[in-house]
């Protein structure tokens, strides 16, 4: 970063520099007045700080100089008008009357930014700085939107619904299903168990915890089941896990909230295209041939991003603060934090229509620019509000630091902090590998969208429940002679659990209705360790979390494993939480198995489009997604075509219609090729 004395002469008029001239942006005395100044003045004065003038074009990103000559002495503050029609103060400090004060002035994101100051009761002239793109962030050729239909914002309306629990992590599996419908073969971590099981309501277990569990913020029950392998016939003992909680009624509490919004190249293409074709021979969907194109399209990435983000903000109540930064080659703060009734609602949704797609992805510098919002948030809100960050992007990084460990470790440190983040992936390339590990955080999770349709149902259905974790480090010790746990199913922390011990890192408020729970249920596969159970087949299992103020408690339930021969199922709840685990498995086998096969295949046989796993990288870029067709091994064919005939009459055991999209997936793979 280049320094340079405020009070540096050069031939050269420059207007501004590309990095903080400065270490601070604070008010420094520069200068000889021209007398004493009868009314405030205000300039941008160019690097030399031998002109001066009241308006400035500037790129993103970049600093300006601005002369201030004060008719007064008092407290100064330094005013901007966002585009969003939001104003904040830039600096407030002490000045005297017959002074000159120089201070330097960063460009945000895309923009007209009026700025003035205001002393001893009056105001200065404005001046006004038009923000445009970077040299470095080339257009990719999309237009805003045409229309400012359904840009304002509606009323905040509460839930009414009763309340359970269910896991955070995955919040559902779309990008799997429409990677399938689009004849695209999905990654393995587009499929996850706390996924699925959100995608359904489960009914509460039978076996409950004492009475005077049922008066605390976490209190489990339990179901068993006794069933043999589908395609081994090998029996298997399971438990599941009801997340059920004492609150009943729900209404979300107060709410900090910065949304931080890709906006590079990637975002610019159609939701149901892989950017990333386009460096090679882009196959079109399901068809098998080469051909294509990338005309602009109506329903681009971004264009569904920023519609969304309107359809976000309809849901913040006029206390929620809120704040928006958009990310590409860098950050930029598109709308400063500040309370959502303080805000200009028309001007604000106007601005984030008009945001534009281009150049890389720098997803970390997204992400700090967010939590640093955020920290001075939490300093001065109550500890009884939510702090959250929610990202929307393709989740592609390709500048700045790109590296799972850099990108978790921050996500970290801010979920330390008390604020947590939810990442909406956008578009059929979401990169699911990527934002997996990211949602297996404390407090965070992630939904992924492919339509306006989808965004604003998913607002409407889930946004209080989204922002709104409840139970934090949960552990399950299962206490038994003759079981321990073999798999978890429905935890994002599964690969933590050893044969006595399950945790989930956070619990998230669901709806519950009916005696039945949205994504509430975990499954426990048991494994006989013992023919000696003890007491009739019992084992104990002893609960301990906290609540979102770290305050411990801990509850302990009898469960009974019944000695009954396969198929034995307690409840309708553990059986279909047994049929989706097992759903789930299948898929995620034959995704590895055909993504090993095409490790297997020399490059110069693949297909245009296909890379090697990892290898399979643009420039370098390890999180760059390219499409893969469809394919089903003969031997995963014969499998599916089994499973069919299983999943089938457990759907109608059940009687869950619901299940009928699984159904017709497992249907279309079974006669795939």
């Amino acid at each position: 970063m280049n320094r340079i004395d405020i009070d540096q002469d050069s031939e050269d008029k420059l207007w501004y520099f590309r990095s903080a001239p400065v270490a601070d942006s604070g008010l420094r005395i520069g200068g000889t007045p021209i007398g004493i100044a009868q009314t405030n003045g205000l300039w941008i004065a160019d690097c030399a700080y031998r002109e001066r003038r009241d308006f400035l074009e500037v790129p993103e990103g970049s600093w300006a100089c601005l002369d201030l000559e004060p008719a007064a002495g008092g407290e100064l503050a330094l005013i901007c008008r966002y585009p969003t029609g939001t104003t904040v103060r830039l600096i407030s400090e002490m000045v005297l009357r017959g002074c000159r004060y120089r201070t330097w002035y960063r460009a945000e994101a895309e923009g007209d930014y009026r700025v003035w100051y205001e002393v001893d009761k009056s105001s200065s002239n404005s001046v006004l700085f038009r923000v445009i793109a970077g040299a470095d962030r080339k257009r990719a050729g999309t237009d805003p939107p045409s229309s400012q239909e359904g840009a304002a914002l509606i009323a905040y309306s509460l839930s009414s619904a009763g309340l359970g629990l269910s896991a955070g992590g995955a919040k559902d599996i779309e990008s799997f299903w429409k990677n399938i419908e689009n004849g695209y073969l999905p990654l393995p971590q587009d499929v996850t168990y706390e996924g699925i099981f959100y995608g359904y309501r489960f009914q509460i277990a039978e076996t409950a915890a004492a009475t005077s569990h049922r008066n605390m913020l976490f209190w489990p029950s339990y179901s068993t089941a006794i069933c043999k392998d589908p395609l081994t016939g090998e029996p298997q003992t399971y438990i599941s896990v009801s997340l059920n909680t004492c609150q009943k009624g729900f209404s979300r509490g107060g709410l900090d909230l910065v949304v931080a919004l890709d906006a590079s190249g990637s975002m610019t293409s159609r939701f149901d295209r892989y950017y990333y074709d386009r460096f090679g021979h882009r196959l079109e969907a399901g068809s098998g041939k080469e051909g294509g194109n990338y005309n602009r399209q109506p329903a681009t990435k971004i264009e569904i991003a920023t519609k969304g983000v309107i359809d976000l903000l309809s849901h913040l109540k006029p206390d929620d603060g809120m704040g928006m930064v958009v990310f590409s080659d860098g950050a930029f703060l598109a709308e400063p934090f500040t309370p959502m009734g303080e805000k200009d609602p028309d001007g604000l949704s106007r601005q984030v229509l008009n945001i534009r797609g281009s150049g890389g992805t720098d997803m970390m510098a997204g992400l700090q620019r967010g939590i640093r919002l955020l920290r001075a948030a939490r300093r001065t809100s109550p500890n009884s509000r939510e702090t959250r960050l929610i990202l929307l992007t393709d989740a592609m990084p390709t500048r700045g630091k790109t590296s799972e460990e850099e990108l978790l470790k921050i996500a970290a440190e801010s979920a330390e902090q008390g604020i947590f983040i939810t990442v909406i992936g956008i578009g059929i390339d979401f990169n699911t590998r990527l934002v997996e590990s990211l949602a297996k955080i404390r407090g965070a999770n992630y939904f992924s969208v492919h339509s306006a349709e989808e965004f604003g149902k998913l607002m409407d259905d889930e946004f209080d429940y989204m922002v709104t974790p409840l139970v934090f480090d949960l552990q399950l010790r299962l206490i038994s002679r003759g079981f321990e746990i073999e798999k978890v199913y429905g935890s994002p922390q599964a690969d933590q659990a050893s044969g006595r011990i399950m945790k989930v890192s956070t619990l998230f408020a669901s709806r519950a209705e009916g005696g039945e729970i949205k994504g509430g249920i975990i499954i426990l596969k048991l494994k006989r360790v013992s023919e000696d159970d003890g007491i009739d087949g019992g084992i104990i299992l002893h609960a301990s979390y906290r609540d979102r103020n770290w305050k411990e408690d801990c509850n302990e339930t009898a469960a009974f494993i019944p000695n009954l021969q396969p198929d034995y199922y307690q409840d309708t709840g553990i059986r279909k939480g047994i049929l989706l685990s097992r759903y789930a498995d299948l898929l995620k086998l034959w995704m590895k198995e055909e993504r090993a096969a095409i490790e297997k295949v020399p490059s110069e046989a693949r297909s245009p489009t296909v890379g090697r796993g990892r290898s399979a990288l643009i420039g370098g870029n390890e999180w760059a997604r390219r499409s893969v067709p469809l394919h089903v091994s003969d031997e995963f064919r014969a499998r599916f075509e089994l499973f069919v005939k299983h999943f089938q009459n457990e759907m109608e055991a059940i009687g869950d219609g619901s299940l009928k999209r699984e159904l017709d997936i497992l249907n279309k793979l079974a006669t795939s090729e």
